[in-house]
């Protein structure tokens, strides 16, 4: 994407809603850069973030994906 002069920001949640049924919003995790994919249906993306993820953000979505 780079070499293209394009930039991409990634948005991210742990959850599509709370324990309420409210929908929660995405957070802005910053720039990130493309590493690699694999599968499909669905597919498994890797980005490496330009900047890390702030210590308390780090923690939730490292919960989440684990």
């Amino acid at each position: 994407m780079a070499e293209a002069g394009l930039s991409l920001l990634l948005f991210v949640r742990t959850s599509k809603t709370d324990g309420a049924g409210r929908t929660l919003p995405y957070f802005c995790a910053g720039f990130a850069n493309y590493v690699s994919h694999a599968s499909d249906r669905p597919i498994a993306i890797t980005w490496e973030l330009e900047s890390p993820l702030p210590g308390d953000r780090f923690v939730a979505y490292r919960a989440a994906v684990a």
